[in-house]
């Protein structure tokens, strides 16, 4: 329906780096080669020159063989995390992604990528079969990125946005923020023809059709990292706010059908990490993760056929959420070749929501209108990473969750569960350039806690009732991967 699409996009990189870097450059080499281990590949620099990137971002986008993925977001930590790492860690928040991360470094800061198949000592895979480990140079350096983009629509809504972020770094130590001014688009923006058919292909509904969606969010993040107490602590919170407001249209020369959604509301985070060696062969790590966000919407529906008006239906929502989650590990060296890994999290889910529905001005009763979704889990894990052969690792794991989801309001009710959660990753390397990856693993899913209570769609003239009886997703997952470079 959008007939043409124009997006632009400016970036502005201001840097200024300190002649004295607290390492030495690499020597020269060439531009890919094998580590000093079968599985992982290492990318310089110079490999990305001809391609002229100007983030870290853009370096990961164009390692061979590799596909970046933030994950989903749910689920705590362990279920949830993407496949970056940098210098070895992933960011210190869920929603503070490895490519959010990735994206205001600069490519001059990175002295080296490597990619990771199949798992290596150190390395924490966290499910995936190939990752990348970012390794950034340990020297003083400053620099701004500003950015402005625009989408341009011919018969809808144009939206404009941008951001500036600042990157401070003194050795070890690392501090900045992010501005940033978002958009929120759909290319379905504009015009186009609705039409009908019943059973025997005979046109029963031709009408014109408009849509027009808009929506954006201003937010702002602080990030700090700096060695404390022997170890090392990486901290980084947000706050924003953000609406959304969605028209369609739907007309005849005797009909007109007005739907309208509007929604507006806020979220922040907190994330802290601290890692810290307990000795040569242990390591400490430490994580507090705590998200919020509250939320506003009203849905209508007006119709007119023939000169009459229908009743306005009219569908109101207002709600909170958060997530809490603690988690700590520690890993164990016991030879170059072998590495343990035993640990433990702890989560507290929330979602409070208050609904009304009405028609002509006179309320609906709905079921489950009124709910507050909380789920306490509890999880411990161990896993070990075990390089059999220069040719043959195998990672394994164990995780067992207990979980409670707990249902108040409308409908009261309480389930408990329990997951055992085993994960087993071969990887072997026949020859040079061929590689044979085997992952077995049981997964369970983040359950949608929007979906206990009502909602509605109404441009279909829908209202439904929440479910109060649903159970995690839960699968098991066979991968097998032949790899030739």
């Amino acid at each position: 329906m959008t007939k043409t699409i124009l997006m632009a996009t400016t970036a502005i990189l201001l840097g200024a780096g300190a002649a004295a870097a607290q390492t030495p450059p690499p020597a020269p080499h060439t531009a890919q080669a094998e580590a000093g281990q079968q599985g992982v590949l290492v990318f310089n620099p110079d490999f990305f020159a001809d391609q002229r990137p100007t983030t870290a971002l853009d370096m990961v986008n164009r390692v061979p063989g590799f596909n970046v993925s933030d994950g989903d977001g749910s689920r705590g930590f362990e279920g949830s995390v993407g496949n970056i790492l940098i210098n070895g860690s992933r960011p210190a928040s869920k929603n503070d992604t490895g490519s959010s991360v990735l994206g205001r470094t600069l490519a001059a800061n990175v002295e080296r990528i490597e990619l990771v198949r199949g798992g290596a000592p150190g390395i924490d895979m966290q499910g995936f079969s190939v990752v990348v480990n970012v390794i950034t140079r340990s020297q003083s350096s400053q620099q701004t990125i500003v950015t402005g983009n625009a989408v341009l629509f011919e018969g809808g809504q144009d939206v404009y946005g941008g951001s500036i972020q600042f990157t401070a770094k003194d050795g070890d130590r690392t501090w900045g923020f992010t501005l940033s001014d978002g958009l929120s688009m759909s290319d379905s923006n504009g015009v186009g023809p609705v039409i009908r058919r019943d059973g025997s292909g005979a046109i029963i509904r031709d009408e014109d059709f408009f849509n027009d969606q808009s929506g954006g969010g201003q937010s702002a993040r602080v990030n700090y990292a700096s060695p404390l107490l022997g170890g090392k602590i990486d901290i980084t919170a947000r706050y924003g706010v953000n609406d959304f407001a969605n028209l369609n249209l739907q007309t005849s020369p005797t009909t007109r059908r007005e739907s309208r959604y509007e929604e507006d509301g806020s979220s922040g985070e907190l994330g802290l990490v601290y890692t810290r060696p307990l000795s040569s062969r242990f390591n400490l790590e430490t994580r507090f993760i705590h998200e919020f966000s509250d939320f506003t919407g009203v849905s209508t529906n007006r119709t007119r056929l023939s000169g009459v008006d229908s009743p306005e239906q009219r569908f109101e929502s207002d709600g909170n959420a958060s997530e809490t989650i603690l988690r700590g590990l520690v890993r164990f060296e016991q030879t170059p070749k072998l590495t343990w890994e035993f640990g433990g999290e702890v989560a507290y889910n929330m979602l409070e929501t208050e609904q009304a529905f009405s028609i002509g001005g006179t309320p609906v009763p709905l079921p489950s209108a009124s709910v507050k979704v909380e789920e306490t889990r509890g999880e411990l894990f161990g896993k070990s990473t075990w390089r059999l052969r220069d040719d043959l690792t195998i990672e394994g794991g164990l995780r067992l969750e207990a979980s409670t989801i707990t249902q108040s309001g409308d409908a009261d009710q309480e389930k408990s569960f329990f997951f055992p959660k085993p994960r087993l990753l071969a990887t072997w390397t026949p020859m040079p350039n061929n590689q044979l990856r085997l992952r077995f693993e049981r997964e369970v899913g983040q359950l949608d806690f929007g979906d206990f209570a009502a909602s509605a769609d109404l441009e279909d003239e829908n209202v439904f009732g929440g479910n109060i009886d649903l159970e995690p997703e839960q699968r098991w997952i066979s991968e097998l991967i032949y790899e030739r470079r």
